[in-house]
C-alpha cells in the first residue's frame, strides 16, 4: 500500500512516470517508476536522532542515537561525557544522495529571551554541507539551529525548520511540474500542523 501510493504520488505531482514495457527502456533502471532529469534533487528524506553526550539512551526520532566523544582524552571504559544531556540532530538527503546540512535542536535553561546565550565555538566547529538541490550550481549549505526547553521537535520547531532550511534549499520551487519538491518524514510531533502544511500548499 505504501509504495503503490508512492508511485501514484510521484507521478501525478510529475517528478516521474512508469517505464515502459515495449522494452525501448531496457537501458533505464529497473523499477517501476522512472524520475525524470533532476526530480531527484527535489525528493528529500529526513529523520531526527539523539545527540547523546553521554550514552544514554534517548526516544527521539527512529534512528539509533549518536554519541559524542574525543578518543584523545583518557578516562574509564566508556568514552563519554557524562552531561546527562541529549539534543536532537536532524540529517537526511535528497534521492541524489545530497546531504541536507545538519540541523540540532539545543537545550535552552534561560527564562527569558533577553538570557539567551548560544556557543560561538559550537557554531564554528559545524561545518556547511555542499550541495545543489534546487540551486543551479553546487553551493555551502549552513547548518542550523534550534533552541526549546526540551531540545525536541515539537509542532513549532518542525514549522521554523522547514521554513528556515528546508524552503532555502529550493529557492526555485513553484507548484508546476518539475519545480515541486517533497519532503518525506516519519509520524512524530508537529507533523498535521495544519497551518503549516496550508503555508506550504500556497
Amino acid at each position: 500500500m505504501w509504495f503503490t501510493q508512492w508511485e501514484h504520488t510521484v507521478i501525478s505531482l510529475g517528478f516521474g512516470c512508469l517505464k515502459l514495457s515495449d522494452g525501448s527502456e531496457d537501458h533505464l533502471e529497473a523499477g517501476a517508476v522512472i524520475f525524470h532529469d533532476g526530480q531527484k534533487k527535489r525528493i528529500v528524506n529526513l529523520d531526527e536522532t539523539d545527540g547523546s553526550l553521554d550514552n544514554t539512551r534517548g526516544k527521539r526520532g527512529g534512528r539509533p542515537l549518536l554519541v559524542f566523544y574525543a578518543r584523545d582524552m583518557t578516562g574509564g571504559a566508556t568514552a563519554a561525557s557524562k552531561l546527562r544531556y541529549s539534543p536532537t540532530i536532524i540529517c537526511g538527503s535528497n534521492a541524489e544522495g545530497d546531504a541536507i546540512p545538519p540541523h540540532f535542536q539545543l537545550k535552552i535553561l534561560a527564562k527569558s529571551s533577553h538570557r539567551e546565550r548560544f556557543s560561538v565555538e559550537f557554531i564554528a566547529r559545524c561545518n556547511d554541507v555542499w550541495g545543489v538541490f534546487g540551486h543551479k550550481c553546487p553551493m555551502l549549505l549552513p547548518c542550523a539551529f534550534g533552541l526549546n526547553d526540551k531540545a525536541g521537535m515539537n509542532s513549532i520547531e518542525l514549522d521554523k525548520y522547514f521554513k528556515r532550511s528546508i524552503l532555502p534549499l529550493h529557492p526555485d520551487i513553484e507548484d508546476v511540474p518539475l519545480k515541486r519538491v517533497i519532503a518525506k518524514l516519519d509520524s512524530g510531533p508537529g507533523r498535521m500542523n495544519l497551518d503549516m502544511l496550508a503555508h506550504f500548499r500556497i
